[in-house]
């Protein structure tokens, strides 16, 4: 399948180097960013997916069901860098606040 537009985050099972080739069948597109998804940071143990976005919000995605299962705001502006601590339970990110 396709892969999603720049608000949704796309997750891809690689078998070459190549996303647009034969082999690469996106298997889930995570909708809900309103903005440009500008940061993704998977958890150590596979189980969720962080993602930044221009809309300003910070969302928490579970893998198996592909809904989220947190938004987190704050930001004034664009969210452009995450990360996660080993345990996924504090979340660093920057982004273009005034």
């Amino acid at each position: 399948g396709k892969g999603a537009d720049s608000t949704s985050v796309s997750l891809w099972k690689p078998v070459t180097r190549n996303l647009t080739g034969a082999g690469h069948p996106c298997q889930k597109v995570l909708n809900g960013h309103s903005g440009d998804v500008r940061a993704v940071k998977l958890t150590k143990d596979g189980d969720r997916i962080f993602s930044g976005s221009d809309d300003g919000n910070i969302k928490i995605w579970d893998i198996e069901s592909g809904k989220c299962d947190l938004t987190m705001t704050g930001h004034d502006g664009g969210v452009n860098a995450l990360d996660i601590s080993d345990d996924g339970l504090v979340v660093f990110s920057g982004g273009k606040d005034n």
